[in-house]
């Protein structure tokens, strides 16, 4: 597997000035920016240390040019009528979002090499844990159809786990980017006491006030080269894609510690935490 130089790296913070337990001066390499705390990473692997603060304090984290372009474009095909993305062996799982999370070798080999990119920071973002105790939970090609509805707000695992979004094209406005309330993986912020719905609902109520106050709305337009980490606590939905032409292909890669699976929730909780994100 070829491993490729990283590119000049920025990350973003996608929060406000102030973040939820400190302010930017606690980031002193960072500048206040219109849409978030852009930091400049002066050296080729800083921006790991930068992209776990900013996880850790806003649960997202956009980090700017990170994979080759070509290997990103070349990953996996992107387009086609509902009809051919059925023979490829995608699913549709509510209108216009089509999922594919089978992969032939040669595949397999093309999406390795994108996560190749950013793999040395996921033992990092559950605290130096060794790799044996985390499962790569899910590896997906979504594809947003033109069209395609909104989302609605979920977490993709009531306990702690990395979510990682890589764009295969430039995410503009009306193609539907994700949107995500950064802040609000604090909403759960036990590391393995359960998940029962009564300990959710229970741990949502203590926390509410704490993450009204500090929570942030926020719709990063990612391209191609870019990175898109967030927690999978973070609530966050997919908007509609409002082209009549251009579809909107993403990779998804997704890691949880073995001791707590996702998603975390049953029918009851899944319904509240939607209900959370709309409230919020």
């Amino acid at each position: 597997m070829t491993v490729w130089k990283l590119l000049s790296t920025r990350v973003v913070c996608l929060a406000g000035a102030t973040s939820v337990t400190g302010s930017i001066q606690d980031y002193p390499r960072c500048q206040t920016a219109q849409k978030g705390i852009v930091c400049d990473v002066d050296r080729e692997n800083s921006w790991k240390a930068d992209a776990i603060t900013c996880l850790e304090k806003y649960g997202v984290c956009h980090v700017k040019n990170l994979i080759n372009e070509k290997i990103a474009m070349g990953a996996l095909p992107l387009t086609g009528s509902n009809k051919i993305l059925t023979q490829k062996g995608f699913k549709q799982s509510t209108t216009g979002r089509w999922h594919k999370t089978k992969f032939s070798r040669e595949d397999m080999s093309r999406l390795e090499a994108v996560e190749s990119a950013f793999i040395e920071l996921v033992p990092m973002f559950f605290g130096k844990e060794d790799m044996t105790n985390i499962d790569r939970s899910q590896l997906q090609l979504l594809i947003s159809q033109p069209q395609s509805e909104n989302q609605f707000f979920h977490q993709d695992n009531s306990r702690h786990g990395l979510t990682i979004l890589v764009p295969l094209v430039t995410v503009e406005e009306h193609l539907g980017p994700t949107h995500l309330l950064a802040g609000s993986h604090h909403i759960t912020n036990r590391t393995g006491e359960g998940n029962t719905t009564f300990i959710l609902l229970e741990e949502t109520l203590s926390n509410i006030e704490f993450v009204m106050n500090n929570i942030n709305d926020k719709k990063p337009l990612v391209k191609i080269g870019d990175v898109l980490f967030y927690d999978a606590r973070t609530l966050h939905r997919g908007l509609a894609n409002q082209s009549h032409e251009d579809a909107r292909p993403v990779l998804i890669f997704r890691y949880d510690l073995r001791k707590s699976p996702p998603p975390g929730h049953g029918i009851v909780s899944t319904l509240f935490f939607r209900w959370i994100g709309n409230f919020l």
